[in-house]
């Protein structure tokens, strides 16, 4: 957790996903100060988007923070699909989708809730 899935009206290229999912990462971990190993990345090509987009990203992540944090976040990964993709940015929907970390497991352990991550890693590293 968090589970980006990024959705495609074509295909995107190998290296463009690699960088895709390392900069969804590198964004999420900024902003949140979450583990780089809870974030995973999904895609899915060739689906019959709405008429006006020709990317999705669908954000399933922790609810608790702020919309401000979670606006940045969306313009941050927005901004960097349309480099990578070459996708102008109003081709490209964004949605999030919060859920409680206590819907949440990793490692078998139900996930802490945002900003305690560094107390749950140290209690659960064996586990996780």
């Amino acid at each position: 957790m968090p589970l980006y899935t990024i959705s495609t009206r074509g295909e995107l290229s190998a290296e463009a996903k690699a960088k895709a999912a390392m900069m969804i990462t590198d964004v999420h971990c900024a902003h949140t100060g979450a583990p780089r190993t809870f974030v995973q990345v999904v895609f899915s090509e060739h689906l019959p988007l709405q008429d006006d987009m020709d990317l999705h990203v669908l954000a399933s992540a922790r609810a608790g923070r702020t919309q401000q944090l979670n606006d940045t976040i969306e313009q941050d990964i927005v901004q960097g699909m349309e480099h990578i993709s070459s996708i102008p940015s109003l081709k490209i929907g964004y949605e999030l989708f919060p859920v409680p970390a206590s819907w949440v497991m990793e490692g078998g352990v139900i996930l802490p809730e945002p900003g305690e991550e560094a107390e749950w890693l140290e209690k659960h590293q064996h586990s996780a």
